[in-house]
C-alpha cells in the first residue's frame, strides 16, 4: 500500500518537540485541544519541576515562558519589607517565612513581599484603622495629601459611613470628593491627573520602543548582502508601494519583464514583512536610467534633472511646484525601449522660485557685484526676465489689502496685512513671535498658512502668490504676470 504523506501540520507539531521557551521545554504532544480555539496543546516541563500544558503558538512566539506556578522573584534570607524580615523559605516556592517587629512569624507570598503589598503581620493595618477612627472626629481642613488639599466636609456620605471631604487639586484647582480613609491613607492623591500623566509617559515610552524596532527592521544585513524593507525600498526607488508590488507580480518593464524578488523575514513582532536586496534595487535604477532618455528642450528643465541639481527628491520638487501654484509643462517623447511617454518639465524661473540655491551650496551662483565668477556647475546668471517680479512699493498692494480685510480672518488676514505693510514681505521670526509658534510646530504653521492664502488668492483670481524664501527667512508676495 502507498504510504500516506505526513501533513504539514503534523510536521510542524513534531518540530516543536524539544523546543525551549524561557523555563519551559516541550516534551510531547497532548491529546487535548484548547476549548475555544481548538489549537493543539503540548506537554512541557518547567525548571521548577512542574508540568504545564501550553499552546503551540505560545511556544513558537515565545509568549509563554513558565508554568505560571513558580516564582521568578528572588527573595533571600535577611531581606526586609516594611516590618517584615525573611527568616526562611517555605515549602511552597511561592511563599517565604517572615518575622514581624511585633514578634509574630507569618508566611507571606513572595510577590506581595517584593512589591510591598504585605508589610506586616497585620499590626500595621490595625494601627492605621485606629488612626482613621480617631481622625474621623477631627477637622481636616487645610491638610494636604499628595496633590489634594482638604477644604471642608461635604454632605455626601462614603461607604464607611463618614462624610466625604471636599478637596482641591494642585493641577488646575479642580474640586473632587474623597473619602476620609482614602485621603488619610493616600489612596487618592489627585483628581486623576497623576494617572493621566503616568499613562502618557507609558504610551510615549512604548511609542519610542516601537519606533526603534521598526527603524532597526528597515535595513538588515544577511550573509554580506543588505536587505531593505518595503518602506525603505520605496524610498530608495522613489516609487509608490503599489508599483513595487506590481513589479513583484507582473515584472519590471525595462528589464525584459523580469520580476522583483521579495524575501520574507521575521519582523520584530509576530507578523512578517517583505524585504528586497539593495543591489537588485540598484540594478533597477541603473536599467531605468539607461532605458529612459530625457529630451533636452530649450528654456525648460526636466523635473528629475532639476531635483538632482538642487539635491532633493523628484517627489519633493513636484510637491513644491504644486503648493506654490505653478503647473509643469508635459512634453511627449519616445524612450529607448520604444514606448511613448509624457515628461514633466518646468521653467528655470519656476525652479529658482520654488527651490532657490542654498547659501552654503558651492555651486550656487555669486552676484556680479562681488566680481567673482560662478562656480562650476552653477546655472548661468540671467537677467530678471522671470514671470514673477518682487514688488517693493506698498501702494501696489492696495487691492490685496482690501481683499484681506473683506474676505480673510484671523491669522491669514494678519499675515497678509503685515506683508503688505512691509513692502510685500514679512520675516518668519516676526510671525513666530506674533502668533507664539514654538520651534517644533513653526515650519508646519508656516506651510499651512502659505497654502491656505495661496488657495484663496487663486480662487479670487488675484495676480499674487505668497512664496517662502529660506535664504532670507521671509514670506514674500510676488506678482504673477
Amino acid at each position: 500500500m502507498p504510504q500516506t504523506p505526513v501533513s504539514k501540520y503534523a510536521s510542524r507539531a513534531a518540530a516543536l518537540i524539544g523546543e525551549k521557551s524561557g523555563d519551559l521545554t516541550v516534551r510531547s504532544k497532548c491529546n487535548e485541544r484548547h476549548q475555544t480555539t481548538g489549537e493543539r496543546l503540548f506537554l512541557c516541563d518547567c525548571k521548577c519541576g512542574r508540568e504545564a500544558k501550553v499552546l503551540g503558538s505560545s511556544i513558537r512566539q515565545k509568549t509563554r515562558r513558565s508554568c505560571g506556578k513558580c516564582g521568578h522573584v528572588i527573595v533571600k534570607v535577611g531581606d526586609t519589607s516594611g516590618r517584615l524580615t525573611v527568616i526562611g523559605i517555605a515549602g511552597n516556592v511561592l511563599e517565604c517565612e517572615c518575622s514581624c517587629n511585633a514578634g509574630k512569624t507569618v508566611t507571606v507570598n513572595k510577590y506581595s513581599f517584593a512589591n510591598g503589598a504585605t508589610r506586616s503581620c497585620g499590626c500595621l493595618k490595625r494601627e492605621q484603622l485606629k488612626l482613621l477612627q480617631d481622625a474621623s472626629k477631627k477637622n481636616l481642613a487645610g491638610i494636604t495629601s499628595g496633590r489634594l488639599t482638604c477644604i471642608a466636609e461635604s454632605t455626601e456620605e462614603g461607604a464607611d459611613g463618614c462624610l466625604k471631604l471636599k478637596c482641591t487639586c494642585k493641577c488646575d484647582g479642580r474640586e473632587v470628593l474623597v473619602t476620609r480613609s482614602s485621603f488619610l491613607s493616600e489612596g487618592t492623591r489627585s483628581c486623576g491627573c497623576l494617572k493621566r500623566e503616568q499613562g502618557r509617559r507609558n504610551a510615549l515610552a512604548c511609542h519610542k520602543k516601537t519606533r526603534q524596532k521598526y527603524k532597526d527592521a528597515r535595513k538588515v544585513k544577511i550573509e554580506g548582502r543588505w536587505l531593505l524593507s518595503q518602506i525603505a525600498a520605496c524610498e530608495f526607488l522613489d516609487v509608490h508601494k503599489d508599483t513595487v508590488r506590481y513589479w513583484c507580480d507582473k515584472g519590471i518593464p525595462w528589464m525584459n519583464g523580469g520580476r522583483l524578488v521579495r524575501i520574507h523575514l521575521p519582523k520584530p513582532f509576530i507578523q512578517r514583512k517583505p524585504y528586497f536586496f539593495q543591489d537588485e534595487l540598484q540594478k533597477i535604477l541603473d536599467a531605468k536610467e539607461a532605458a529612459e532618455e530625457i529630451r533636452k528642450i530649450t528654456g525648460l528643465v526636466h523635473v528629475e534633472e532639476g531635483a538632482k541639481e538642487r539635491g532633493i527628491s523628484r517627489t519633493a520638487l513636484k510637491l513644491r511646484v504644486y503648493r506654490a501654484g505653478y503647473k509643469s509643462t508635459p512634453q511627449s517623447g519616445k524612450r529607448k525601449d520604444g514606448r511613448m511617454g509624457r515628461r514633466a518639465y518646468i521653467t528655470r524661473e519656476i525652479l529658482d522660485a520654488v527651490c532657490p540655491w542654498p547659501s552654503t551650496n558651492p555651486a550656487a551662483p555669486t552676484s556680479q557685484a562681488s566680481g567673482k565668477k560662478p562656480a562650476t556647475g552653477a546655472p548661468p546668471q540671467a537677467e530678471p526676465t522671470s514671470q514673477l517680479e518682487t514688488t517693493q512699493e506698498s501702494e501696489s498692494f492696495s487691492q490685496l489689502k482690501d481683499y484681506a480685510a473683506k474676505k480673510m480672518k484671523g491669522k491669514q488676514q494678519r499675515i497678509v496685512l503685515l506683508a503688505c505693510s512691509g513692502s510685500g514681505s514679512v520675516p518668519l521670526a516676526d510671525l513666530a513671535t506674533e502668533f507664539q509658534w514654538g520651534t517644533a510646530a513653526r515650519d508646519e504653521n508656516f506651510h499651512s498658512a502659505q497654502t491656505q492664502i495661496n488657495k484663496k488668492l487663486r480662487k479670487a483670481a488675484l495676480p499674487w502668490i505668497l512664496i517662502r524664501n529660506n535664504n532670507k527667512a521671509t514670506l514674500a508676495f510676488h506678482e504673477r504676470k
